[in-house]
């Protein structure tokens, strides 16, 4: 058996795999066949290109279903981070050796990765083998017009292999990220913790434009930028803590209108750290200092996590929370969905109850499957628990790999015992397939949402 902590398994279906004709079958195109790559580190297996052993479904695991003809939400793109010290690493290997590597990595051939999005630190990061900027100022003192401004550190080996890889793949997309402005902006004078200071905000967003137009001056578009690497890190050298309310001020009242006058198109990204702080770019898009969206336009949905829920419940703001229930037991919901194992209907319902604004239970009708009576009075126990409004989802009429949709017949039974129980309900129309991978655990495709065209108000939710 394969340690899962050493195996990586890539595993690549070509053609129109597993896609349905328009009553729903399941369409196998002749000849395709799935393709699988292994990197193995205890076997010293490295990317090496294996046969697939084809057997009938023995287990309960998920199916992973492509078709090329749907499509969903655009991706920017899949890659990973170009640190200074891989830059600096590849542009020391020989050419030859260089040249493969690359091509390997950023090629579309077929026994290329074909990475399509790529990260680079703006400035040093804490995988460089020295702390830089790009203004660095030995002798102390400050340069707010930026007179010293240089990308010398970064034509070492950063922009030479950037160029490499731009002339194998001119689409690449690339991210740039600080880890560190300058030491004499910061109110430590130092290239690791502190903040930004106020008076060189606008000296900030100048460097900013001054490193996107010297990328762009090297043949390097920077298609985006996060404003800083892990904000509320200061353990790494370079790092530099940045909050909510300095992040929503910088960019309401520097960057974003500096952007604008400059005439600069690079996208700015916003709280570039972990997925455990909801509460940051909640503040930025919710302050007026940021964007100014008011708090009831903002709907955040979860599978049920309950340190998120507990985290916006505390807060004073009217934000919306819509929470993936799709199962009224817990047996069922940890079947459809894993995090039910981690976070129980019990203990999601009990961090419910003290969200004193409305609650939205999203609930995706499965025929046969979560959309019988029991099921509708269980649900209706459990909204009444948390006063949740609950949200009906038909299935996509095709259905999806496991499940078909309940028929609209049913779905009003389901309504109406719901409404008889004291629950308010609506039932969405369907756009597709609407049954989302729950945030990413339900084990079925999702199209992406858009706005309602003539939504209804129903109390303070909309339903369409």
């Amino acid at each position: 058996m394969y340690n899962r902590k050493n195996l990586i398994v890539g595993l690549f279906f070509f053609g129109a795999v597993g896609a349905f004709t328009a009553n729903g079958q399941q369409v196998v195109p002749k000849n395709e066949k799935p393709q699988l790559w292994l990197t193995d580190p205890d076997q010293g297996v490295l990317f090496k290109q294996e046969a697939v052993q084809t057997s009938a479904r023995q287990n309960n695991l998920p199916e992973i279903t492509i078709s090329p003809a749907k499509k969903y939400q655009q991706m920017d793109g899949f890659g990973f981070a170009l640190t200074g010290g891989s830059a600096m690493l590849i542009n020391k290997m020989s050419p030859d050796k260089q040249a493969v590597l690359l091509r390997e990595l950023y090629g579309t051939g077929k026994n290329d990765i074909g990475a399509s999005y790529l990260r680079v630190s703006i400035g040093a990061s804490d995988l460089d083998d020295h702390v830089f900027s790009y203004n660095d100022l030995p002798g102390g003192g400050g340069d707010p017009e930026l007179k010293k401004f240089s990308l010398a550190e970064d034509r070492k080996a950063l922009i030479p292999v950037l160029k490499k890889i731009l002339a194998i793949n001119p689409k690449i997309k690339i991210l740039g990220s600080p880890w560190s402005p300058p030491a004499w902006m910061k109110t430590n004078d130092s290239t690791g913790g502190g903040h930004l200071k106020p008076e060189y905000y606008h000296t900030y967003s100048q460097y900013f434009i001054k490193y996107i137009k010297g990328m762009a001056a090297n043949g390097i578009y920077i298609d985006a930028i996060t404003i800083q690497n892990e904000p509320l890190n200061a353990n790494n050298n370079p790092s530099m803590i940045m909050e909510a309310p300095e992040q929503a001020n910088f960019i309401k009242n520097n960057l974003g209108p500096d952007f604008k006058a400059a005439k600069i198109k690079t996208k700015i990204i916003l709280y570039d750290h972990n997925a455990d702080r909801p509460d940051y770019p909640l503040t930025i898009l919710n302050d007026p200092r940021g964007l100014g969206i008011g708090a009831r336009h903002i709907t955040i949905s979860t599978v049920g996590v309950l340190p998120g829920i507990v985290a916006l419940g505390q807060r004073k703001e009217q934000f919306r929370l819509a929470i993936s229930i799709h199962a009224p037991t817990d047996e069922l919901r940890q079947q459809l969905m894993p995090i039910n194992t981690k976070y129980p209907l019990s203990e999601v319902i009990e961090a419910a109850k003290v969200f004193v604004r409305r609650v939205t239970f999203e609930y995706v009708m499965l025929g046969g499957v979560n959309d019988q009576p029991d099921h509708a009075r269980q649900l209706a126990a459990l909204a009444r628990e948390c006063r949740a409004f609950v949200n009906l989802i038909p299935l996509h009429p095709g259905g999806s790999q496991g499940f078909m949709p309940t028929p609209s017949a049913e779905i009003a039974r389901f309504a109406r015992l719901l409404r008889d129980r004291g629950v308010e309900v609506a039932v969405r129309k369907s756009r597709g397939i609407d049954i989302a991978a729950a945030c990413g655990q339900l084990r079925v495709e999702r199209l992406g949402r858009r706005a309602p065209r003539a939504a209804d108000q129903h109390g303070d939710v909309q339903v369409a």
